[in-house]
């Protein structure tokens, strides 16, 4: 099981193992119970937050105009979903989102601040975001937007 990557870069692994399968079953299912169960950083994290550490250190290599493609893509959903806590953030709220601006906006924008999104919440799981460290964030919304 995956739980992200280490300052160097290499993947953390948990393993299980088990006499057979069932039981192996079950103490995955107890490892993933007890990674649920992880502390909560003191401070909220919120999704405003998140894309911006991730525009800012999360696109090595890219042009700035790439960048600002994303922000610009990203802007209208920031207005409504910025201020919330990341790991508040559902699935469901992104898409109700989007669809909202569905009206106004061509899908190709909508599928980039939708992508861009899903791997500002990523870069926000494997890396402690905000930079300023306020440990990682558990975050509900890692299903596909």
């Amino acid at each position: 099981m995956s739980l992200g990557f280490d300052a160097t870069g290499k993947r953390i692994r948990r393993r299980v193992t088990a006499a057979t399968k069932t039981e192996c079953l079950e103490a995955m299912d107890a490892l993933r119970e007890e990674l649920g169960r992880a502390p909560k950083s003191p401070r909220a994290c919120t999704v405003n937050e998140a894309v911006t550490a991730w525009l800012a250190d999360g696109l090595p290599g890219r042009a700035e105009r790439t960048k600002n493609a994303y922000r610009e893509a990203l802007t209208p959903l920031l207005i409504e979903i910025g201020v919330q806590p990341l790991r508040e953030l559902t699935t469901l709220e992104g898409r109700l989102n989007l669809e909202k601006l569905s009206a106004r906006y061509s899908t190709r924008y909508l599928q980039i601040a939708g992508n861009s999104l899903e791997r500002a919440i990523r870069f926000a799981q494997v890396h402690d975001a905000p930079p300023s460290g306020a440990g990682r964030p558990r975050v509900r919304a890692i299903d596909r937007l």
